[in-house]
């Protein structure tokens, strides 16, 4: 009997202070619930932090609402645009915008008048930049033209002091791509810090490789200058020219030329160097066979 009285006895007590706090949480008193802000953000040059800010306001509600509201905070998408306070560098909001902005779901009030967001102004400094790039070896191609860098300056976005300390942004040893005839890259801006940003922060290159052939021509050597009243004549007469074009090149028939130049020789020289005629945007390189020739004085 006396355990069922202590049992009956407890019950009871707990069941007051249910009843009591039941009662307690269903008055509306003023109270806190927290509030976050979500900065929105479309200019390069503000920076904001990520993590939503977190704010207090006053509001009059039960317990219950008050308790709800903590577990589940109101939130506020805060755009940064012309309504918003700069000051220094500094961003600051009316709170009598966000009275507004939560007018429809709960009546609000704040005790400051303006609440300083998590953002500020960076400074910004355009620089140079340089690039190193590296062709490699790519059996049987070469680079159809210069490669082409998208920028040659970069926009730095930072604090006055970080920036300061770039004059110039270096992409060395880009070795450029072997993997397809057309180049098409994206290299990341080295930067080293995690308070500067980079506006853009790659750069592309672009070209194209172009297939390169080798071609074989047996051509007649060319004697000028050289007087009809000459018993002199060169040995052999023809030479084997080999040179590397591309596979799409239209290189004349007339082209290359080799030549033997009467008045750029000794006359008692025996082996020459016959020169060679090639057009340099369509030939790349080329050799001869034989690469000397003789003069011959013919009685």
């Amino acid at each position: 009997m006396r355990i069922k009285k202590v049992i009956r006895f407890f019950g009871f007590v707990l069941l007051s202070a249910f009843l009591w706090l039941l009662n307690d949480m269903s008055i509306e008193r003023m109270g806190t619930i927290p509030v976050n802000l979500h900065l929105v953000n479309d200019d390069p040059s503000i920076r904001v932090d990520e993590e939503p800010l977190v704010i207090a306001a006053r509001t009059r509600g039960s317990g219950f609402a008050r308790l709800y509201r903590n577990a589940v905070p109101l939130a506020v998408d805060v755009k940064l645009d012309s309504s918003i306070i700069e000051r220094d560098g500094s961003f600051f909001i009316d709170t009598n915008q966000l009275v507004k902005k939560l007018r429809r779901r709960r009546e609000v009030s704040f005790d400051d008048r303006e609440i300083q967001l998590p953002a500020d102004r960076l400074a910004q400094r355009t620089v140079p930049l340089r690039t190193n790039l590296i062709a490699p070896i790519r059996p049987g191609y070469k680079l159809k033209e210069q490669v082409q860098v998208s920028q040659d300056s970069i926009t730095l976005l930072g604090p006055v002091n970080e920036i300061a300390k770039y004059t110039e942004i270096v992409l060395d040893s880009i070795r450029i791509a072997t993997d397809a005839d057309l180049i098409n890259q994206r290299i990341q801006i080295p930067l080293g810090s995690d308070q500067v940003r980079a506006e853009p922060d790659t750069v592309e290159l672009t070209g194209a490789w172009q297939q390169v052939v080798e071609v074989t021509k047996q051509i007649t050597i060319e004697q000028r200058n050289f007087p009809k009243s000459s018993s002199a004549r060169l040995y052999p007469t023809s030479v084997q020219i080999i040179y590397t074009t591309t596979a799409d090149a239209q290189v004349a028939d007339e082209s290359p030329v080799v030549f033997v130049d009467f008045n750029k020789i000794d006359a008692n020289q025996l082996n020459i160097i016959p020169e060679v005629q090639v057009d340099e945007s369509k030939v790349f390189s080329y050799r001869i066979v034989p690469a000397t020739v003789q003069m011959l004085v013919v009685e």
